[in-house]
Protein backbone atom coordinates (compact mmCIF):
# COMPACT_ATOMS: atom_id res chain seq x y z
CA UNK A 1 0.00 0.00 0.00
CA UNK A 2 2.79 2.44 0.85
CA UNK A 3 4.40 1.66 -2.50
CA UNK A 4 1.22 2.59 -4.36
CA UNK A 5 0.94 5.83 -2.38
CA UNK A 6 4.41 6.71 -3.68
CA UNK A 7 3.56 5.42 -7.16
CA UNK A 8 0.52 7.67 -7.26
CA UNK A 9 2.66 10.72 -6.62
CA UNK A 10 4.91 9.66 -9.51
CA UNK A 11 1.84 9.18 -11.72
CA UNK A 12 0.52 12.62 -10.75
CA UNK A 13 3.82 14.28 -11.72
CA UNK A 14 3.98 12.43 -15.03
CA UNK A 15 0.37 13.32 -15.81
CA UNK A 16 1.05 17.00 -15.14
CA UNK A 17 3.98 16.96 -17.54
CA UNK A 18 2.34 14.89 -20.26
CA UNK A 19 -1.24 16.11 -20.02
CA UNK A 20 -0.71 19.75 -19.19
CA UNK A 21 -2.07 19.47 -15.67
CA UNK A 22 -5.46 18.04 -16.65
CA UNK A 23 -4.93 14.65 -15.05
CA UNK A 24 -7.22 11.64 -15.35
CA UNK A 25 -10.97 11.55 -14.96
CA UNK A 26 -10.92 7.88 -13.93
CA UNK A 27 -8.32 5.37 -12.77
CA UNK A 28 -9.21 1.71 -13.24
CA UNK A 29 -7.33 -1.24 -11.72
CA UNK A 30 -7.65 -4.78 -10.44
CA UNK A 31 -7.77 -5.65 -6.77
CA UNK A 32 -7.24 -8.85 -4.81
CA UNK A 33 -6.61 -8.08 -1.14
CA UNK A 34 -7.29 -4.34 -1.37
CA UNK A 35 -3.77 -3.04 -0.74
CA UNK A 36 -3.24 -1.69 -4.25
CA UNK A 37 -6.56 0.12 -4.49
CA UNK A 38 -6.14 1.52 -0.98
CA UNK A 39 -2.78 3.04 -1.92
CA UNK A 40 -3.92 4.41 -5.28
CA UNK A 41 -7.23 5.75 -3.95
CA UNK A 42 -5.67 7.34 -0.87
CA UNK A 43 -2.96 8.90 -3.05
CA UNK A 44 -5.66 10.28 -5.33
CA UNK A 45 -7.51 11.71 -2.32
CA UNK A 46 -4.50 13.20 -0.52
CA UNK A 47 -3.11 14.88 -3.64
CA UNK A 48 -6.59 16.13 -4.64
CA UNK A 49 -6.03 14.70 -8.11
CA UNK A 50 -9.79 14.34 -8.46
CA UNK A 51 -10.00 11.10 -10.44
CA UNK A 52 -12.70 8.56 -9.77
CA UNK A 53 -10.94 5.35 -8.72
CA UNK A 54 -12.51 2.09 -9.91
CA UNK A 55 -11.28 -1.25 -8.58
CA UNK A 56 -12.44 -4.55 -10.01
CA UNK A 57 -12.16 -7.40 -7.53
CA UNK A 58 -10.86 -10.75 -8.73
CA UNK A 59 -12.06 -12.40 -5.53
CA UNK A 60 -14.57 -11.64 -2.80
CA UNK A 61 -17.36 -9.06 -2.91
CA UNK A 62 -17.11 -5.27 -3.03
CA UNK A 63 -18.45 -5.10 0.55
CA UNK A 64 -15.68 -7.49 1.71
CA UNK A 65 -13.02 -5.32 0.05
CA UNK A 66 -14.38 -2.11 1.57
CA UNK A 67 -14.60 -3.71 5.00
CA UNK A 68 -11.07 -5.14 4.81
CA UNK A 69 -9.61 -1.81 3.69
CA UNK A 70 -11.44 0.01 6.50
CA UNK A 71 -10.33 -2.47 9.18
CA UNK A 72 -6.89 -3.63 8.07
CA UNK A 73 -5.35 -0.90 5.93
CA UNK A 74 -6.66 2.64 6.49
CA UNK A 75 -6.19 2.67 10.29
CA UNK A 76 -2.46 2.14 9.75
CA UNK A 77 -2.14 4.83 7.08
CA UNK A 78 -4.27 7.68 8.39
CA UNK A 79 -3.35 10.00 11.25
CA UNK A 80 -5.29 9.71 14.50
CA UNK A 81 -6.53 13.29 14.26
CA UNK A 82 -7.15 15.89 11.59
CA UNK A 83 -9.30 16.14 8.46
CA UNK A 84 -8.71 12.57 7.28
CA UNK A 85 -9.94 10.83 10.45
CA UNK A 86 -13.04 8.81 9.69
CA UNK A 87 -12.23 8.43 6.00
CA UNK A 88 -13.69 5.19 4.64
CA UNK A 89 -12.92 3.02 1.64
CA UNK A 90 -16.28 3.85 0.06
CA UNK A 91 -15.26 7.54 0.14
CA UNK A 92 -12.16 6.71 -1.88
CA UNK A 93 -13.06 4.11 -4.50
CA UNK A 94 -15.82 2.41 -6.42
CA UNK A 95 -15.23 -1.34 -6.10
CA UNK A 96 -16.99 -3.71 -8.50
CA UNK A 97 -17.08 -7.48 -8.70
CA UNK A 98 -15.05 -9.01 -11.54
CA UNK A 99 -14.50 -12.54 -10.23
CA UNK A 100 -17.07 -14.10 -12.59
CA UNK A 101 -16.56 -17.90 -12.21
CA UNK A 102 -14.26 -17.42 -9.22
CA UNK A 103 -10.72 -16.60 -8.22
CA UNK A 104 -8.26 -17.76 -10.91
CA UNK A 105 -11.11 -19.46 -12.82
CA UNK A 106 -11.29 -17.98 -16.31
CA UNK A 107 -14.38 -17.83 -18.46
CA UNK A 108 -13.75 -18.11 -22.23
CA UNK A 109 -14.83 -14.49 -22.77
CA UNK A 110 -12.24 -13.31 -20.23
CA UNK A 111 -9.48 -15.21 -22.02
CA UNK A 112 -10.71 -13.76 -25.29
CA UNK A 113 -10.27 -10.29 -23.78
CA UNK A 114 -6.71 -11.17 -22.71
CA UNK A 115 -5.96 -12.46 -26.23
CA UNK A 116 -7.55 -9.52 -28.01
CA UNK A 117 -5.83 -6.86 -25.93
CA UNK A 118 -2.46 -8.58 -26.41
CA UNK A 119 -2.91 -8.87 -30.18
CA UNK A 120 -4.13 -5.30 -30.58
CA UNK A 121 -1.84 -3.45 -28.13
CA UNK A 122 1.03 -5.76 -27.18
CA UNK A 123 -0.02 -5.45 -23.53
CA UNK A 124 -0.25 -8.74 -21.66
CA UNK A 125 -3.04 -8.99 -19.11
CA UNK A 126 -3.07 -11.93 -16.74
CA UNK A 127 -6.19 -14.11 -16.38
CA UNK A 128 -6.27 -13.93 -12.55
CA UNK A 129 -6.37 -10.17 -11.90
CA UNK A 130 -5.79 -7.66 -14.69
CA UNK A 131 -7.60 -9.67 -17.38
CA UNK A 132 -10.73 -10.10 -15.25
CA UNK A 133 -10.65 -6.44 -14.25
CA UNK A 134 -10.20 -5.18 -17.80
CA UNK A 135 -12.91 -7.50 -19.08
CA UNK A 136 -15.45 -6.20 -16.54
CA UNK A 137 -14.35 -2.58 -17.07
CA UNK A 138 -14.87 -3.01 -20.82
CA UNK A 139 -18.37 -4.43 -20.22
CA UNK A 140 -19.38 -1.41 -18.14
CA UNK A 141 -17.79 0.95 -20.66
CA UNK A 142 -19.92 -0.59 -23.43
CA UNK A 143 -23.12 -0.71 -21.36
CA UNK A 144 -22.87 2.79 -19.89
CA UNK A 145 -20.04 4.87 -21.33
CA UNK A 146 -21.36 7.89 -19.44
CA UNK A 147 -20.09 6.24 -16.23
CA UNK A 148 -16.57 7.30 -17.15
CA UNK A 149 -15.02 10.65 -17.91
CA UNK A 150 -12.98 11.61 -20.95
CA UNK A 151 -9.53 10.55 -19.78
CA UNK A 152 -9.43 7.04 -18.31
CA UNK A 153 -6.26 5.34 -17.14
CA UNK A 154 -6.19 1.57 -16.81
CA UNK A 155 -3.41 0.95 -14.29
CA UNK A 156 -1.86 -2.44 -15.07
CA UNK A 157 -0.38 -3.75 -11.83
CA UNK A 158 1.28 -6.93 -13.09
CA UNK A 159 0.54 -10.62 -12.70
CA UNK A 160 2.01 -11.95 -15.94
CA UNK A 161 2.87 -15.34 -14.44
CA UNK A 162 -0.84 -16.17 -14.26
CA UNK A 163 -0.69 -16.69 -18.03
CA UNK A 164 1.24 -19.95 -17.66
CA UNK A 165 -1.75 -21.77 -16.24
CA UNK A 166 -3.90 -20.81 -19.25
CA UNK A 167 -1.43 -21.67 -22.03
CA UNK A 168 -3.54 -24.40 -23.62
CA UNK A 169 -6.69 -22.27 -23.87
CA UNK A 170 -4.83 -19.21 -25.17
CA UNK A 171 -2.86 -21.25 -27.72
CA UNK A 172 -6.13 -22.75 -29.00
CA UNK A 173 -7.47 -19.22 -29.49
CA UNK A 174 -4.32 -18.19 -31.35
CA UNK A 175 -4.60 -21.28 -33.54
CA UNK A 176 -8.20 -20.31 -34.37
CA UNK A 177 -6.98 -16.81 -35.16
CA UNK A 178 -4.49 -18.17 -37.70
CA UNK A 179 -7.55 -19.49 -39.50
CA UNK A 180 -9.20 -16.07 -39.44
CA UNK A 181 -11.83 -16.73 -36.75
CA UNK A 182 -10.93 -13.67 -34.66
CA UNK A 183 -9.55 -11.21 -37.19
CA UNK A 184 -11.42 -8.10 -38.16
CA UNK A 185 -11.28 -6.06 -41.38
CA UNK A 186 -7.86 -6.06 -42.99
CA UNK A 187 -6.67 -8.92 -40.77
CA UNK A 188 -6.53 -6.70 -37.65
CA UNK A 189 -7.64 -8.00 -34.27
CA UNK A 190 -9.98 -5.24 -32.98
CA UNK A 191 -9.68 -3.98 -29.39
CA UNK A 192 -13.47 -3.70 -29.16
CA UNK A 193 -15.97 -5.90 -30.97
CA UNK A 194 -17.38 -5.13 -34.40
CA UNK A 195 -20.53 -3.73 -32.80
CA UNK A 196 -18.43 -0.93 -31.29
CA UNK A 197 -16.69 0.07 -34.52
Amino acid sequence: TWGYLAAFEELRRQAEEALGGEGFSDIVLATGSGGTVAGVALGNHLTRHGARVWAFGACDSPSWHHSFIDRQILPFLLPSEGPHVGLHSEDLAEIRNAKNRGYAESAPEELETVRRVAMRTGVLLDPVYSGKAFHRFEQILRESPESFGKRVLYWHTGGIFGLWDKQAELLAMLDSERHGDFLGPGGVAPLFGAEDA
